[in-house]
Parts: structure tokens; sequence; C-alpha cells
């Protein structure tokens, strides 16, 4: 229940004495009376306020009255009714933005006008806006009047002072005549709101601060005439920590002050320090640590660690790739750069594609790119490589014209106009004048996100790209409503353009692991409580580090404006040694200190006079072992590193790992120049038995393999060799063309299975299917067969169903013509015996196959590259007459019409008719070609001879045969 008179308590204590228990256990003692018992703990974070609530359940079971908030938000809260004054009845909060562009506009002027001269050298740096904008939020956070600053900033003879006071009136002024009030002076007005009336819990509690502020202590002086008030401090954290409490005790002359004392860190905390080689070796040799006492300890979470640095923001990047590849959530404090993210390179390289001069590289890849929508130029991304191609051809390198005049020489019709569209709807977008920034943003606001957007809908599908663009979407709607208040004056693109990349630039993208590994500087640990904290980085020169005098309010000044008269508190931030008894303190039961050997320029570095702890117990880095490896990369180099001594270790279900110790070898030697005969396919007869023996089963894929590059041959079916798998970033053209299968297979199903053909009369049944299931069977593809997250894949389905439309639409007219009466079989498989002696047994799996009265027609799915006829004709091709073949005297037809069915709508049509000389010689000669190929395979003949020039980029062999860059075949090209 309410006491008769309102109690203020300020606990007070160093890091580690249990000031946050003190609180704790005030609370519990509240709520073992009264379960609905109304309190109010202000944090300044809400991950401190959700610790000391989950110690709090923890100890009393049930806490159905407290709330938690940010001191901001409180007074933010207490003032959300309008304030009534008298003297200023219509005052209102800026908006912080407005607020931020008023004080750029003001200092311009200042700047211009000779009042602040001073900063005339840096005007144009991002630095001094920052700058002044912490010494003004300083300055009004502290209630300074503009009068009295004018006069001692005078007085103290400081340029940079009068300079900044120049500013701050002027800045002051402007807010006044606006009748606005600057965002930092709410906790003023809550106080005021509390003197009115505003309604507060019994109990209200400040735990984790630092440092207060006037306006902050305004706010808590009426709080404490009103209910019951505490607030914990350490007086010993600096300066300022010492002033504020001075300040707490005047404003609170009959508080009861609690002093608690005790060891700097908790008498069970075991301290270890490790050793890493560089920076990323530190943060594996963490994260391994952390995900091996997960494992090991039940008990333990992601959040009972904290990782910790004196500055984390150059850890930040490289953390979250290491602790992504040992599956371990990170949380880190605060945000980082949209500029560092794809999406803002993207961005950025639209804005400027103009300014850079229209490159052809530049546009490519801002088409190209998966965040681009194409479909709002009804382009696709053939036409895109199309273009690419055809303008290098023409050496069309750059200039908006020369791109234009030779999209107007594509030959596709369709393709030309959608890339012409292209090209003016982009100059559009850039080149034309848009006015003030606002202008700008709303022209790309709508561009970005309006009905037929430049970004690709799917987009938001995508967490990590969702994010960058609501980013985005609130830095175009803050500049709009800065500018409806402010104004604005006319700006070209490339302001526009630079504006947007310091808004990326600041560390505004917050993405968190809610409940993950704790990421922070030093600073962000005090308050906060952890199982085990690790500080990294205890090198010289980087902890404890130089103390940067960067502020216009730093020590020297707040000297000289003492001097002058007008009093401020000492300047923010804690010495060296108290920062490390802050971030030391915050393990319950484990700290780790950490270093490296080489510093972030690769020198050798000392270790900090911080590492050298009196219990400090060494951490050995156990041997890695595959047994107890923490992430897939650990497991390859341990069982790799095991072959050395003649171990056979290697993952699961990848059979090519015991073949890496032997092509060592074979490398070296491949290397040397020496004769390698052995390992460039000059073997003895007969040495494959098993291939070419009576009974020995062919197919076309491995015919043509042979007939593309012997060595390539050998490798793959008679040593059984692949590379290493390994997880696709993106589909490869294989399997694009196996899921393109699939979904024929699927929608094409039901006429086989009613003896139906795919021709007009049926083409509407199976558009209808291949629209309906077709997304689905596309978007399990990434799962299926395991190529990630596939940025690319989902943008790629409208093109891929628009396509395989005009293909059925096209395999309907076809088979019309030809008269086929029904699908016989799709996926068909035929095995027959070629005549040969011994008679050559050989297997094929048919795409589809047709029947009617004519005979046969064999139809074999191409997704790829287009195959002229010229290439079967002349044997550069055999698989389409060796299917045409045992079509036709596995089913003794009379006739087959064999032909490609081609997913890329440019590709020309023919076919190879049975009834034709050509087409039946080259069916008819395929039994010769086999037989050629089986006898060299007998005869040992496997020499490097690939056939195709370049070697093809999918060979599994191009890093161990002697055609590549390290072989006398390309030396002597060169």
């Amino acid at each position: 229940m309410k006491a008769d008179m309102p109690e203020t308590t300020i606990i007070i204590g160093g890091p580690g004495v249990g000031k946050s228990d003190a609180v704790i256990a005030r609370l519990t003692q509240g709520y073992a009376h009264e379960t609905f018992w109304d309190a109010l703990l202000l944090t300044p974070s809400m991950r401190h306020g959700d610790q000391l609530r989950r110690r709090l359940v923890g100890r009393c079971g049930v806490a159905m009255g407290l709330h938690v908030e940010r001191l901001s938000q409180f007074a933010q809260r207490l003032t959300e009714t309008p304030l009534v004054d008298d003297d200023t009845p219509s005052m209102r909060a800026a908006d912080p933005a407005v607020a931020e562009e008023l004080l750029s506009r003001v200092t311009r002027t200042e700047v211009e006008s000779g009042g602040a001269s001073y900063f005339k050298p840096i005007a144009g740096t991002r630095g001094l806006g920052r700058l002044i904008r912490a010494a003004v939020f300083n300055l009004v956070s502290e209630g300074v009047d503009v009068n009295q600053f004018r006069a001692a900033a005078r007085d103290s003879g400081m340029r940079s002072l009068e300079a900044l006071a120049s500013v701050y009136s002027a800045f002051i002024e402007e807010l006044s005549r606006r009748r606005w009030i600057h965002p930092a002076s709410q906790p003023f007005r809550a106080a005021g709101a509390v003197t009115e009336g505003a309604l507060l819990p019994q109990l209200v509690i400040l735990d984790g601060f630092q440092i207060f502020r006037q306006g902050e202590l305004a706010l808590l002086k009426e709080v404490g005439r009103k209910t019951s008030l505490t607030v914990t401090l350490d007086p010993s954290a600096g300066k300022r920590a010492a002033y504020d409490f001075d300040r707490l005790k005047s404003i609170f002359p009959h508080a009861e002050i609690v002093r608690l004392e005790g060891p700097d860190a908790a008498p069970s905390t075991q301290i270890f320090g490790g050793e890493s080689g560089d920076h990323e070796a530190q943060l594996r040799d963490i994260a391994r640590l952390i995900k091996r006492r997960l494992v090991r300890e039940n008990g333990l979470r992601p959040s009972d660690f904290a990782l910790a640095f004196r500055q984390f923001v150059p850890h930040l990047s490289l953390a979250r790739q290491v602790f992504a590849e040992y599956q371990l959530p990170l949380d880190p404090s605060s945000g980082e750069p949209l500029a560092s993210q794809p999406l803002a390179a993207w961005l950025r390289r639209l804005l400027r594609l103009g300014l850079d001069g229209w490159r052809l590289a530049d546009l490519a890849a801002v088409l190209e790119s998966g965040f681009a929508n194409l479909r709002r130029w009804k382009l696709s991304g053939d036409d895109v490589r199309a273009f690419k191609r055809h303008a290098v051809e023409r050496k069309s390198w750059r200039d908006h014209e020369a791109l234009l005049k030779t999209a107007q020489t594509l030959e596709d019709e369709r393709a030309r106009a959608a890339i012409t569209h292209t090209l003016n709807d982009l100059r559009s977008l850039l080149e034309e004048p848009a006015g003030t920034l606002g202008d700008w943003a709303l022209r790309w606001h709508d561009a970005l996100f309006g009905d037929n957007p430049l970004v690709h809908r799917d987009c938001y599908d995508r967490p990590d790209v969702s994010a960058g663009l609501d980013k985005i979407r609130e830095c175009f709607d803050e500049l709009v409503r800065v500018e409806r208040s402010l104004g604005g004056t006319e700006a070209s693109l490339e302001s526009f353009a630079n504006w947007l990349d310091s808004r990326m630039e600041a560390p505004s993208l917050l993405k968190r692991d809610v409940g993950g590994v704790f990421l922070a500087p030093m600073r962000s640990l005090s308050g906060l409580r952890f199982d085990s904290v690790f500080v990294g980085g205890l090198i010289e020169g980087e902890f404890p580090a130089p103390r940067a005098t960067t502020s216009l309010l730093n020590e020297n000044a707040i000297d000289a404006l003492s001097r002058s008269g007008l009093k401020l508190p000492p300047e923010p931030g804690l010495s060296e040694d108290e920062l490390w008894k802050s971030a030391s303190s915050r393990a319950d039961a484990t700290l780790y200190l950490w270093k490296t050997r080489i510093d972030s320029r690769g020198r050798p570095a000392s270790g900090s006079y911080y590492y050298d702890q009196p219990d400090l117990q060494r951490i050995q880095s156990p041997a890695l072992a595959p047994d107890s490896a923490s992430s897939a990369r650990e497991l390859a180099i341990a069982c790799s590193a095991a072959w050395r001594s003649g171990g056979l270790l290697r993952p699961r279900e990848d059979p090519a790992w015991p073949t890496v110790r032997q092509a060592v070898r074979v490398e070296q030697l491949r290397r040397s120049y020496q004769n390698a005969a052995n390992y460039e396919g000059a073997l003895d007869p007969n040495l494959v038995p098993f291939l070419t023996e009576e009974g020995s089963l062919w197919s076309a894929s491995r015919m043509e393999s042979y007939r593309t590059c012997a060595f390539q041959f050998f490798g793959h079916y008679a040593l059984g060799l692949s590379e290493l798998d390994e997880e696709m970033v993106e589909a490869d053209a294989a399997t694009r063309g196996t899921v393109v299968h699939d979904i024929l297979e699927h929608v094409l199903d039901p006429l086989q299975k009613q003896g139906l053909p795919l021709d007009p009369d049926t083409l509407d049944g199976v558009v209808e299917s291949l629209r309906r299931d077709g997304p689905g069977i596309w978007n399990q593809a990434p799962a299926k067969y395991g190529f990630g997250s596939a940025p690319m894949w989902a943008f790629a389905l409208e093109d891929v169903l628009d396509n395989l439309e005009r293909m059925l639409t096209k395999e309907a007219t076809f088979s019309r013509k030809l008269g086929v009466q029904r699908i016989y079989g799709i996926e068909e498989k035929i095995e027959a015996e070629l005549p040969l002696e011994p008679p050559m047994k050989v297997t094929a799996r048919l795409d589809r196959l047709d029947v009617g009265p004519r005979g046969l027609v064999v139809v074999d799915y191409k997704s790829g590259a287009e195959i002229r006829r010229s290439h079967v004709l002349n044997e550069k091709r055999i698989q389409l007459q060796l299917y045409a073949y045992l079509g036709l005297n596995s089913m003794d037809a009379e006739s087959v019409v064999a032909r490609y069915a081609w997913l890329n709508p440019r590709h020309r049509d023919w076919d190879l008719d049975s009834n034709e000389d050509d087409g039946d010689t080259a069916i008819q000669n395929i039994v010769n070609v086999a037989n050629s190929v089986r006898d060299s395979v007998a005869a040992g003949d496997f020499r490097v001879n690939p056939q195709t020039q370049p070697c093809p980029s999918y060979c599994d062999f191009r890093h161990v045969c002697r055609v590549n860059e390290f072989s006398r075949h390309k030396w002597s090209q060169k």
C-alpha cells in the first residue's frame, strides 16, 4: 500500500556490488504484500529492463503491476497530452528529423553570415553536423540559457565556443519563432506534467543509469514529490557520475543513501584467457567455445553470453558471418549501416547510372540483380543477357544514346521494344528535373514502391531485404516531412544521391536475433548481468585506447566556460580503468579475456595489461577433431588434416573426400611439367572391362561425355569421381532444367493417362494446370535440390511460366501438324541392344514419346543453349539420333520424327525425320558412332582431348587435368 509520505532512496556502489539485486529485493518485498502492486521500472535500455523483470519473476513468481520503460519513453508518455502553459500555449515538440534539418540550415546560415565563420573550413563535412548536434543536445538537455551561454562563450576567448554560441542562439530563436521546442526539452515538459497532476505509480525505480541530465533531474524531482522513488548510481564511475550524485543529493536532501560495498567481480567468477592469431580466428575461437558450452550445459541459453570490444563496429560484420557459420544467434546492441547491404549498393548504382555515364556494366548489374522488377518493362533475364552480349559485340560500352541505338538493332522485336522502354523509363527517372530533395524523394518513393515498382515485390518476402526497404521508405518519408515543415530549394539528382548515401551510412539498420549472444561495446554492458562475458581485443592500441577529444564541449571548453561563470556538467564518458571495471564485473560465472597475436593491420601485437590478471587460467585450444567439430567448416578442416597421417574420415555421404590425398600428389606432379602419363589418360588396353564387356550398360550422356573429353569420361565413369558437393548459392543450369522437366511431367501426365495428345483442343487444360500448380513445384525446388536461399530463383518464376506456356502452345501446334493421336509416354524408359559384336546394351529416358499414323514422335525438352541441326548431322551431338534409333527399333515403328522443344522462344525449331535422307542417315549411323566409342574405351584411350574450347565450366575435372591455367596448352596460347 502507498506510504503517507513519499520516500526517496539512492543506492550507490561500484560495479558488481549488487545495486540491481537491491532493486529486485525492494520490488520483491512489495509484490509479496500485493500481487498487483503498481511499480514502474525505468532503465537505459529495454534489454536491461527485460533482465531485471526475468530475475524478479524468478524470485517472487508473479509481478502483475510492474511496468518497464526507458526514461525517454516515460517522459514522452507524460507529455502526450498538450502542455498547458499560459506563456507558451501553442508550443509543441519538433519532429526530431525536422529539428535536425533546421539545425543544419541554421548552421549553414551562421557560417555564411560570419557568426560561425570559425567552422567554415569544415562546413561541407558530415562531421561538423554531428559535432554541433551533440553540443546543442547537451545544452538543451541541461537547460542552458542562450544569453548566459553567449556571454560565457565570449568571455572564454575560445573561437569554437563563440561560433557554437552563434549557432545555438540562432537555432533557439528559430525554434521559438516557429512555436517549437527541441526534443531534448521533453523531460522539462514531463516535469511540468507531473506538477499538474499526471498519474504516477506507487513506486518508481531507476536502475542502470550512468549519468543524468538536468531535464531528467527536474523530472525526478517532481516524481519524488508525488511518489516513492529509488535510484541506483555509481559515483565512482568518473567525474560526471560523481557530479550527478551531488546533484541528486541537492534535489533530494532528505533521501536515504544506501551504500553497497563488495569486490569488483563475484567471488565465484572464474577468469580464463585465450589467445588467437588474428581477429577472425579470435571470433571463431570464441564462437566455438560458446557452441561447445551450450551443447555441454543444458541450462545455458545464447542470451547468457556477452561478447564485448572496446569498439564493436569494426567487428560487427565479421561476427555476423562467423556466428552464422556456427549457427549461433547474434544480438548486437545497435544497428549497422544500410550502406553495407547489397540493396544499398544496387540502389546507389541505379541512382548514379546517368551520373556515371550510362555504363553498360552498371545497367546490366542493375537489371540482372534480384532486386529489379523486370516485369515493369516486360523484360526477361534472357533479354538482358542477350542485349549485353549484343552491346559487347558492337562495343557499346557507355552513353545512353549509344545503348539506345544498340537496342534498336536487336533482331527480336519484343526484346527490342522492352529494352528501349527500359532505357527510356530509367532516363525519365534519372534525368528529368524533379525540384527539391523532397520532390526527388516523392518521385523515387513512387518508383520504388508504387503500383509498378522498380523493386521486385518478392523482396518483401526476404526479411533482410524488406528491413532495408522499410528503412529507405522511412528516409524518404522523413525528408518529405522535413520539407513540408521547413520548405526546400532546388536540388540536383547528385545532391539527392549524396543525401541518400549519408542516410544509408548511418548505423540505423538493426538486425537482431532476439535471445542471441549479446555483442556490444564495453560501455553498453553497464548494469547488465550474464553467465559468461567474453572481452575481446585486449591488445595494445585497441584497449586501453587513447582518449579522443572530438566534442565541442570537451573538458577544456567546460573549464573555460566555468571560469567565465557558466558551470556545465563534466563531459560524459568513462576512463579506460572505469570502463574495464564495469565490463569485467558483468559475469556471474565466467569471464573470458581474449587477445590476438596480430593487430588489424597484420602486425605483431602485444597484449594489453588488462589481459594479465593474477587469477588468469590460460585456455589451451584443443586439437581440431571431426568428432568435436562445431561447424561444417571445422568438420572439413578436421577431416582433411587427418589425411596427412593416413586418416580416412570424411563428412557423411560425400564419396569424393578419400580421393583428395591422392589428388594432391597428382596436382604436384601436374604442375611440375614432368611426364605424368598415368594421369593424362595414356593407359593400358582393357583397363576398365566393366565398361566394355557384354552386358555393360551405355547411355547417350555416357557416349557424349567420351566424345566431349575422354579424360573427363575416365574420371567420371571409370573412377567414379566428381567434384566435392556443396550447397549452391543459386541453381545451376542442370537443376533449372530438372525443375522445368518436373513441371512439364506434372501438367502432361493427365493427358498421357487418358490417352490424349497435346494439341490445340487439350491445350487450355494444360495451361490452366501450369498456372495453378507450376508455382508450387518451382518454389519447392530450393529445399528439394539444396541450393540455399537462391534469391534469384523466386524472381524468375513468372518468366519461366510465360516461356513454358509459349513452348506448350508451340508443341500443341506441332502435334496437330504431325497428326499425333496420343502421348504414349512421359519420361519413358527404353532399353535395347545395338547390333554390334558383342551386342551393346543402351538405355535412354525420353522426355516425351508421342504416337500417330506416321509413327513415333520423340521430343526432348531443352531449357539451355540452342543446338543446331548441323551439330546433329555432323555428329557433334548424338543424343537425339540415339533416342530416335532406340524408339524406332524398340517399338517396331515405320518412321520416327525426333526434335527438341525449346524453353527459350528465340531458338529455331527443326526436326530429324527418318523419312528424309539426311535424317535417316544420321539416325542409322549412330550404331557406328557407338561402336567407335566403345572400341576407344577398350583401347585405353583416355587422353585429355577436349572437343569444346574453352572447356565447359561445368566439367567436374577442370581443376585436375592439364587443360587449365597451369597447363602447357594454355601457356602456349599466351
